[in-house]
């Protein structure tokens, strides 16, 4: 017989209610959800040019399978290679026609939109429908996920895929969610710690309580590092909603307002926010890392953290609306549209956040991808005539062979043409890191130099990198002004000897 101790350890117990089924009122909503994130993430979707990431995209798509070390399977992406085929299938058979921005980026926004129904399908067994429907709202038009789901990062196939894993473990098929959680770290590396996190959030939280105070203080320190592109992409309301989900335990029952287990299933789970709260960090962990030792991949770890925070923070507002309902009904109000006035008050102001967000991502920030492609324009149109083109590039080296030279990484034929370039009258190259090769870089004939912002006065800010540009001004310049700093292109060419 266990004693009290024990009984105590173990945590207050949820007795296993009935579930309700979603109702057809329910999956009309999803469905009207999903159709509106379908919307917005299909909107403008061609218009934007390629990014850094979706440069590597492109290169995996266009190289060799089995090349040697200049095949797919030498590459870094060999190691997460199933988007990578996947879309490479689409393009043999046809259903991908080209390999324009639009095209490339269709799959990615088909597959964000099902993180709409998954997040819901995922958040109900544990926090009820009221819990599920929001979060599903917020994934609908959070602008950091339209801006994923427009973008050609196969973090947004493994973030869907590991959300849905986490469905599956609370619906009681353990080896299926392992499977899938298997499919999402081939899907990005990051994905095996988001296939972990939901695993976990679907678990119990009782051995996470039991976790010493000083691993969590260390997970917390490391996700500092990326502050900035946390606010960038998810914004600073749902980092706080996310807290409070995390720090204030729920009743015993998971609703706070009695009233309003009618509006929303009792839960038949223990909600697991501590797991959540792993979830939420293993991946902006694994992603400040990764920044520190290759300076990349911050952004696709805020991104695979959403999830799990967009879950809290609907937990968190709607536990707050159920309280001050409970408060209002407590105190006599009769007034009903105050009640409701005051109870939508955070969902409102929360949602005025997003779209606000949203508008700018569309009508200012441009997408949030500098204009690589009217650098290709002015490349071209500033070409000497019967002059080999000189492309030097830093950080945009990939996206401008993209766009000057996209048949850069095919496989070549055999025989005669096997030393053959598809692009003769063009060259890209990337800035060295020794200044013997970089002065020898720009001291060939037409050469141009694209560089961001921050590239451009790193350059200026030191006197060898002024000793090595002294001979060049910039031509033109694409303003690209965005959340987390100055973006802005400039196309540099040697000065004219008067």
């Amino acid at each position: 017989m266990p004693d009290a101790k024990e009984e105590f350890d173990r945590g207050p117990t949820h007795a296993p209610l009935p579930s309700e089924r979603w109702n057809v009122a329910d999956t009309l909503l999803l469905a009207v959800l999903s159709l509106l994130a379908l919307g917005l993430r299909l909107l403008a979707i061609e218009q934007w040019s390629f990014g850094v990431v979706e440069a590597e995209t492109f290169r995996a798509l266009t190289q060799p399978l089995f090349g040697g070390p200049d095949g797919l399977m030498a590459s870094d992406q060999s190691s997460y290679p199933v988007v990578f085929w996947l879309l490479r299938w689409l393009l043999e058979i046809g259903a991908l026609p080209g390999f324009t921005e639009g095209w490339i980026r269709l799959p990615f926004a088909f597959v964000g939109c099902l993180l709409v129904p998954s997040i819901a399908l995922f958040a109900q067994p544990m926090f009820g429908r009221g819990v599920a429907c929001l979060a599903a709202l917020l994934i609908a038009v959070h602008p950091g996920h339209i801006a994923a789901s427009q973008t050609a990062d196969p973090i947004v196939f493994a973030m869907t895929i590991a959300v849905i894993a986490g469905a599956v473990r609370l619906s009681g098929m353990r080896w299926l969610s392992i499977l899938l959680c298997v499919l999402a770290g081939a899907c990005h590396p990051i994905g095996w710690l988001c296939g972990l996190g939901m695993l976990c959030a679907g678990g119990t939280d009782r051995m996470l309580r039991k976790t010493p105070a000083l691993v969590w203080w260390l997970l917390l320190a490391h996700v500092v590092v990326v502050v900035p592109c946390l606010l960038d992409q998810v914004g600073l309301s749902l980092p706080i909603l996310a807290v409070i989900a995390v720090l204030i335990r729920p009743p015993a029952n998971g609703i706070a307002d009695p009233d309003a287990a009618s509006a929303s299933a009792p839960n038949t789970l223990a909600p697991n926010t501590l797991g959540l709260g792993l979830a939420t960090l293993a991946p902006l962990v694994a992603g400040g890392v990764w920044w520190w030792v290759a300076g990349t991949c911050a952004e696709s770890a805020c991104i695979a953290a959403l999830p799990p925070l967009v879950v809290l923070g609907s937990c968190s507002v709607v536990r707050f609306s159920s309280c001050l309902r409970g408060q209002l009904r407590a105190n006599g109000e009769r007034r009903k549209w105050l009640t409701r006035l005051l109870v939508t008050a955070p969902t409102i102001m929360l949602l005025g956040e997003l779209a606000t967000a949203v508008f700018l991502y569309f009508a200012i920030f441009a997408g949030g991808r500098p204009p690589w492609r009217e650098v290709r324009d002015a490349v071209l149109a500033a070409t000497t005539s019967g002059h080999r083109i000189e492309v030097i590039a830093a950080r945009g080296c990939d996206v401008m062979r993209v766009y000057l030279r996209p048949r850069h990484w095919l496989e070549l034929d055999v025989g005669n043409r096997a030393n053959r370039d598809p692009h003769p009258g063009v060259r890209v190259s990337a800035w060295p890191a020794d200044a013997a090769a970089a002065q020898s870089l720009l001291s060939m004939p037409d050469a141009m130099l694209v560089l961001q912002h921050n590239e451009w006065r790193a350059l200026l800010g030191s006197p060898e990198g002024r000793a090595l540009v002294q001979d060049f001004v910039p031509i033109d310049l694409w303003p690209s002004q965005q959340l987390l700093g100055d973006q802005s292109l400039y196309l540099l060419q040697r000065r004219r000897q008067d």
